[in-house]
C-alpha cells in the first residue's frame, strides 16, 4: 500500500508590518512547513505562536496578548537547511533577499499564527502548509 501525502496551504501571509496573522488549525496535520521568502530590502523578524487550547475563541485570541485566559507561546521551528532548532522566543530574522524552509514543532498544538515582532523595511512572504498521510 502506498501512502499519499495530503497537503493543505493557507493563503500567502505577507510580512510587511508588525502584525499577527490569522490562526491556522493544525490538528489535522502531522507536519507543518513554512516556506519563507523575502525581498532585497527586507529587515524584519517573525515568530510562530502556538496554542494547545481547543476552545472556539482561541482562533481569535491567539492574535492578542498572552494572559491568564489566553494561553499561547512562541514555539520552536527547525531550519530545514541544516536541522538547526530556532528558539520560539528568538524568532526568524530576515535581512535581504532570501528563501528558506522551516518545520514547525506542533506536537499537541491546535493552532499556530505568524507574528511579525520587529519590522523595519521590505517585504517577506510565508506559505504555511500542512501535511498528513492518507
Amino acid at each position: 500500500m502506498i501512502n499519499k501525502r495530503q497537503k493543505k496551504e493557507l493563503p500567502v501571509i505577507t510580512l510587511s508590518s508588525a502584525a499577527v496573522s490569522a490562526a491556522f488549525d493544525v490538528t489535522a496535520y502531522k507536519h507543518i512547513l513554512l516556506s519563507v521568502g523575502s525581498d532585497t530590502a527586507a529587515n524584519l523578524t517573525f515568530k510562530v505562536r502556538g496554542a494547545a487550547e481547543r476552545q472556539q475563541t482561541i482562533a481569535v485570541s491567539i492574535g492578542t496578548a498572552q494572559g491568564l485566559d489566553n494561553r499561547w507561546d512562541y514555539i520552536q521551528v527547525k531550519d530545514r537547511e541544516d536541522d538547526a532548532g530556532i528558539n520560539g522566543d528568538t524568532g526568524i530574522a530576515l535581512s535581504g533577499k532570501d528563501a528558506r524552509l522551516f518545520e514547525v514543532n506542533t506536537n499537541s498544538l491546535d493552532y499556530i499564527a505568524i507574528d511579525v515582532t520587529a519590522y523595519t523595511a521590505g517585504t517577506g512572504k510565508v506559505v504555511v502548509s500542512g501535511y498528513s498521510n492518507a
